[in-house]
């Protein structure tokens, strides 16, 4: 290494780089946009895959570089590069619905408690090229990475709080461009394809309904605005959202709608008085509002189920004395429901059974649970293979769900987690976590982790996913 200034051009993760070397030693790097000071923040340091030094000379240096360009001893192997497969609630590969083909199983004997930011009821999502685990605060409205070198959060961007959503609503679009998320100021974009900087896109000032979702590449979000209610959609290419009004929705009365899900190719917001939905015609984006018919009352804490044929359907009260499902995709009348149902997409539980179907009575698979359990589905990972909660205070599984006429609304649940590899098969995952409604507890799979968070205890847990 020279003594006086020289650059260095070389390839790195992001394309071409260049080095700038001052005094023996590399000062900063160039490169996807970004001028980066070194050394710099772990979560950067692990995008560009720096190499730390094994000898007396102090690094980063490049990933091209092998040895040290002052003694020939090897370097430090770069830190690897995550795997782009992930789940992100409450989207990635499943489209909004706790579902996913995974192959590999949580190693029960791998468990253990990854440290958070301080701020508490947070939100996990997984985006970015490469992709980074992230921690959403919707009340700070910051956004921190997690860098598994270090163990550590590095900040890395900072929005407007969102205040006006509950959690149930609050949903992040997280996919390998970015992140959208809702404000009190507006729809947010954070691009997160740069080794360190993330540009943020805002959108015109408006109340957030709900969260975002993306429907064929396009990420939408349904906001109020001067002019009643109306859908703000992202142009990535532009860098700019634009309203486009809902036809027929209220003048008036606002509405939160509870976290999106997009099935059977379109996209849907549920609130108390009616159902948002957005799909492609064939002149573009089309976006309808549908009053809930008489008498049905959604439970909007819960996420829908799957039919077989890919319809997603919502647990509803349809009088003093019974519950019904609302097909979210074509507005007949709702079918009868025989208890309350609790899905993961395609699997449908009731208390500590599977049933065959969302509206069936006859069970598929019995789980031996005590009386007083129920069982809520976090995560199903194909072939009967779930992570369920084994739930206490089952007399109060109404006020769970958010049924309007149930007592104990609000009251917290005991919930251990548990890995099922078959019907009556239940292996503690050695993780209880407390919750009010499903909304408090969510899944994450990064980098061959899978991770579970709860918004009551504020604690994130993780076990290793390893092949069958």
């Amino acid at each position: 290494m020279p003594d006086g200034a020289s650059a260095w051009s070389l390839s790195g993760p992001f394309g071409g780089e260049l080095w700038q070397c001052h005094g023996g030693r590399f000062t900063s790097v160039e490169t996807a946009g970004d001028r980066i000071a070194l050394p710099t923040d772990a979560v950067t340091s692990d995008r560009l895959r720096l190499r730390g030094s094994r000898c007396a000379h102090p690094g980063p240096f490049p990933l091209a570089f092998r040895f040290c360009p002052e003694c020939g001893a090897a370097l430090a192997d770069p830190p690897p590069v995550p795997a782009s497969a992930s789940w992100s609630p409450p989207f990635g590969a499943a489209d909004g619905l706790p579902e996913i083909r995974e192959p590999r199983s949580p190693d029960p004997g791998s468990s253990e408690e990854v440290p958070l930011p301080d701020e508490l009821s947070l939100a996990l999502a997984v985006a970015g090229t490469p992709p980074m685990l992230l921690a959403c605060d919707p009340g700070g409205g910051r956004i921190a990475a997690w860098s598994e070198a270090a163990a550590s959060w590095t900040p890395r961007a900072t929005v407007a709080p969102c205040l006006e959503l509950p959690r149930r609503g609050w949903a992040a679009s997280a996919d390998a461009d970015g992140l959208a998320l809702p404000t009190d100021g507006g729809p947010v974009w954070i691009d997160l394809r740069r080794p360190r900087a993330a540009p943020v896109v805002i959108g015109e000032r408006a109340i957030p309904l709900g969260g975002a979702a993306v429907l064929r590449g396009r990420t939408m979000m349904p906001v109020r605005g001067p002019d009643g209610m109306a859908m703000a959609v992202l142009d990535r290419a532009a860098g700019r959202w634009s309203a486009v009004p809902v036809p027929g929705s209220p003048p008036t009365r606002p509405c939160v709608f509870s976290a999106p899900v997009v099935a059977a190719g379109m996209a849907f917001w549920s609130g108390p008085d009616g159902l948002l939905t957005a799909w492609h015609g064939l002149d573009g984006l089309c976006i309808g509002w549908e009053p809930w018919a008489n008498g049905v009352h959604p439970f909007i804490d819960t996420r829908p189920v799957l039919e077989r044929t890919g319809q997603p359907h919502l647990l509803a009260r349809l009088d003093a004395r019974t519950l019904g499902f609302a097909n979210l995709c074509v507005p007949p009348e709702p079918r009868p429901a025989a208890g309350y149902m609790l899905g993961s997409g395609r699997a449908v539980f009731r208390e500590g059974v599977r049933m065959r179907l969302p509206w069936d009575d006859q069970g598929l698979a019995d789980y031996p649970l005590p009386d007083d359990r129920f069982l809520l589905p976090l995560l199903g990972m194909g072939d009967g293979r779930y992570v369920l909660a084994v739930c206490g205070g089952r007399d109060r599984l109404g006020g769970f769900v958010g049924d309007p006429m149930a007592d104990a609304s609000g009251s917290e649940h005991l919930c251990t987690l548990v890995w099922s590899a078959g019907p009556r098969r239940l292996e503690p995952l050695g993780c209880v976590l407390r919750a009010r409604t499903p909304s408090d507890l969510s899944m994450v799979i990064h980098d061959g982790w899978l991770y579970a968070y709860g918004a009551l205890d504020h604690r994130c847990h993780r076990w290793r996913l390893l092949d069958a």
